[in-house]
């Protein structure tokens, strides 16, 4: 069973439609500059987030699931590094990974 909360619809989908919508205006050929705009943003809203949450002071906030986005048991601030890391990788070169 997948897990995924409500943060993380609102951040996945969020970051995903600013990436595709910046990508279409700068760079309308490489999908990978939406990749790496979208992670980074979920990376990003995710992390800042988790530093914002004080319920947590003193536990580990950065991978419990009550402490910001997940999915799949996962925070999201790990997909969108994920996400980030594939999309330079394919910008550097050129080959597509997935």
């Amino acid at each position: 069973m997948t897990r995924l909360n409500g943060l993380a619809i609102l951040f996945l989908f969020g970051s995903a439609a600013v990436g595709m919508l910046v990508q279409r205006l700068v760079v309308p050929s490489n999908e990978a500059v939406a990749v790496l705009i979208g992670g980074t943003l979920m990376l990003l809203l995710d992390l800042g987030y988790r530093l914002r949450n004080d319920d947590f002071n003193g536990r580990p906030k950065w991978i419990s699931m009550k402490a910001g986005a997940y999915l799949a048991f996962f925070p999201l601030w790990g997909w969108g590094l994920a996400l980030v890391v594939v999309a330079l990788v394919q910008l550097v070169t050129g080959q597509e990974i997935i």
